[in-house]
């Protein structure tokens, strides 16, 4: 691992384990849990909120990760919708939560 990794792993890396369930196997991994809640702009106006939380980990760590894996964290169940390109060793993981192919809740009330 080079310093810089050590050092953003140090500096940013989450206290409690991340698992990865890559088919039948189970891996256990430390990574970057992201919340991201900024709304994206529309071009013929209005917004979307987009709060779907991200992963950064490292690409060796994600060997076999593919899109509806689940993911464990923090107590809670997600899926992948989207894996990242590798950026020097690391990738962004796009999370839904919930489990794989579970149908969504139904919404009761629309604001």
């Amino acid at each position: 691992m080079k310093a810089i990794d050590r050092q953003v792993d140090e500096e940013f890396v989450e206290f409690e384990p991340i698992t990865l369930l890559i088919g039948s196997e189970v891996r256990i991994t430390a990574g970057i849990f992201e919340e991201v809640a900024e709304p994206v702009k529309l071009p013929s106006g209005g917004e979307i909120e987009h709060s779907g939380p991200v992963l950064s980990l490292s690409t060796q760590d994600i060997q076999g990760l593919k899109k509806q894996h689940q993911v464990l964290f923090g107590g809670e169940s997600w899926w992948v919708k989207h894996i990242g390109i590798n950026e020097i060793g690391r990738a962004r993981i796009y999370l839904a939560k919930g489990k794989p192919n579970e149908a969504a809740p139904s919404l009761k009330n629309w604001s």
